[in-house]
């Protein structure tokens, strides 16, 4: 099984968090800040509620990518990310979205400050995400190397 965790940033959209009072936030670092100030919530327990899914697929994960902003990197969230996925032992790519976007960093800055390889692509068009698969199973083959 292959692992994806978006890090969301201040540009991307879609209401995709929603509080359980019915408010609807574009990111989760908006709903936690929300949580804390409105329902006196733990801002960090509030993240790492979103992170069930590494413990719940547990030794399932055999790589993952996480996917970045590359106009604004939450450079600490992929840090604490790194470090639980680190703990699987799985082989993780940085997939650096928004490459077509102005102000983006490259994937070269981003694999300089996180330390591992990061690949540019554009989801919206598809752009570049079939050769970050096939570099991921790469690098799961040749972890377990099983043929």
């Amino acid at each position: 099984m292959i692992y994806i965790q978006s890090v969301q940033s201040v540009h991307m959209s879609d209401d995709e968090f929603t509080c359980g009072c019915g408010s609807t936030f574009d990111t989760l670092d908006e709903l936690a800040e929300h949580a804390e100030e409105e329902h006196g919530k733990d801002k960090e327990e509030v993240r790492e509620k979103f992170d069930y899914a590494i413990d719940f697929l547990g030794q399932g994960i055999f790589g993952s990518f996480i996917t970045v902003d590359s106009r604004d990197p939450d450079f600490e969230r992929v840090d604490d990310l790194i470090e639980t996925l680190g703990e699987r032992d799985v082989p993780i790519i940085i997939l650096a979205n928004f490459q077509n976007k102005e102000g983006s960093m490259s994937p070269e800055d981003i694999e300089e400050e996180t330390g591992l390889e990061t690949m540019g692509v554009d989801a919206e068009h598809s752009e570049n995400l079939s050769e970050a698969l096939e570099r991921l199973l790469d690098k799961i083959l040749e972890q377990h190397s099983w043929y």
